[in-house]
């Protein structure tokens, strides 16, 4: 079995397959309109196949892999000691906590090859740009005049690793609307009203209505960040590194993220985007912004009556995916203070630690949520209700890095920007006349 031209033509189909996904995302986006019903089963199923080809890469992958490593009788052992898969023999350490974080030994591979891409973008390693050409690992020139000035699509298994752990770490990702963007603009289709019923006579013609529709517009933006590492560390704990550099970073973007998506005011700070907590409180949402009895301005003094005013504004179509937001320390001030005073054990409860909820609905703690014990007077302090509803985000899945060698060389180390792209819209706060399917509990002096 010839394995190279086996790859080759799994790398093609799939080029294919993200080809025409992308030519879907194209042609909806220039009739400026969401995909149809046909268009978005072709998508999913392309998206299937891609999935399905990666499995099939990696598989061939890991063949290759075997074969030059029963090749090549210089090959010592990889795990946990010095090594390489390939006739270029480059030493490489990795840290058993690097593993860890990487996904454990079935990811060992993918972990090495993060390395040896690290080793020869980032530190301009000759060998290691040559093992990466060798196992079909897109690198530019090792020299670092070219990509100091640029930037380098990362490979598959860190950018996979990057978007793992950033939708790990992030709320807005787990809990608000998420669409791929094949392009830096996407328009999305919103039924903004209904067909409406009406009594009829005998004899007498029916009252025409439509369904109606407008826009959610997503623009892309750019977002960075900066990380820097030393320079000792290239010798050879590049796995380490890479492991550590893109956890860094993938936090650093999903924290980002949820501000934004939380407490953006419009401004640059926030790439434009208005929050949740900004935009329920600008005069036209106020159906949405449930006022806590008065007095009640600080988290120790949220009581269950007032998260029942909240809970009561919630309306019925966004109760079956309803979940309260909190920073961690208004949780313990109110959440788990009323769970304390109630008392009681049952068998959920003893001996494991279960999932926290309030009257059935399940609460996630953000850290970008007020986190204060002082007062909140007219400011946001829960949020409760369906944020898959309210929220849209569109992200481009593409991961970018610069390195910056002479800017931080006088001190040792080295710079890595990575780049995503992505736009979040609350859309659904309601109105001032009726509530929408996210509700605000703001502090009352």
């Amino acid at each position: 079995m010839d394995l190279n031209k086996k790859l080759a033509k799994l790398r093609e189909e799939r080029a294919a397959t993200v080809a025409s996904r992308e030519a879907l995302l194209a042609k909806a986006e220039g009739e400026e309109r969401a995909l149809n019903e046909g268009e978005s089963g072709e998508f999913e199923q392309a998206e299937t196949r891609a999935a399905d080809l990666d499995k099939q890469i990696r598989q061939v992958e890991t063949l290759m892999v075997e074969q030059r490593r029963i090749a090549d009788t210089r090959m010592p052992d990889t795990r946990g000691k010095a090594g390489a898969w390939g006739e270029n023999e480059v030493r490489v350490r990795y840290s058993r906590r690097a593993l860890d974080l990487l996904g454990g030994e079935k990811n060992e591979e993918s972990a090495y090859r993060m390395g040896m891409w690290a080793r020869s973008m980032v530190f301009g390693d000759e060998k290691a740009a040559a093992w990466c050409n060798d196992h079909g690992i897109d690198v530019r020139a090792a020299g670092g005049q070219v990509f100091s000035k640029g930037g380098a699509a990362v490979p598959d298994e860190m950018a996979n690793f990057i978007i793992d752990l950033r939708e790990q770490y992030g709320l807005a990702r787990q809990l608000v609307r998420v669409v791929p963007m094949g392009s830096d603009t996407l328009n999305i289709a919103r039924r903004a009203g209904g067909i409406t019923a009406y009594f009829v006579g005998e004899g007498i013609n029916f009252t025409e209505s439509d369904k109606s529709w407008d826009g959610v517009t997503l623009t892309a933006k750019k977002l960075g960040a900066l990380g820097k590492i030393s320079q000792e560390l290239a010798e050879d704990a590049v796995i380490d590194v890479a492991a550590d550099l893109a956890s860094e970073q993938a936090y650093a973007f999903a924290q980002k993220e949820d501000d934004c998506w939380l407490n953006g005011d419009g401004t640059s700070t926030y790439g434009g985007i208005w929050g949740i907590r900004s935009k329920i409180i600008d005069g036209t949402h106020t159906q949405g912004a449930i006022d806590a009895i008065g007095g009640h301005d600080t988290f120790a003094e949220i009581d269950a009556d007032d998260l029942g005013l909240l809970r009561g504004r919630l309306p019925v179509f966004a109760e079956r995916g309803a979940r309260w937001l909190v920073s961690k320390f208004g949780k313990a001030q109110v959440f788990d203070a009323l769970a304390v005073a109630s008392g009681g054990n049952t068998i959920m409860t003893v001996g494991e630690r279960p999932r926290p909820t309030y009257l059935g609905d399940p609460i996630e703690v953000s850290q970008v949520m007020p986190a204060v014990a002082t007062a909140l007077n007219g400011s946001a302090m829960i949020l409760y209700g369906d944020f898959s509803m309210a929220s849209t985000m569109g992200a481009r899945r593409g991961f970018t890095m610069q390195v910056l060698r002479e800017l931080y060389a006088a001190s040792g180390q080295i710079g890595v920007i990575s780049y995503e792209r992505f736009d979040i819209v609350n859309h659904d706060l309601g109105s001032n006349t009726a509530a929408g399917p996210v509700v605000a509990l703001l502090g009352k002096t």
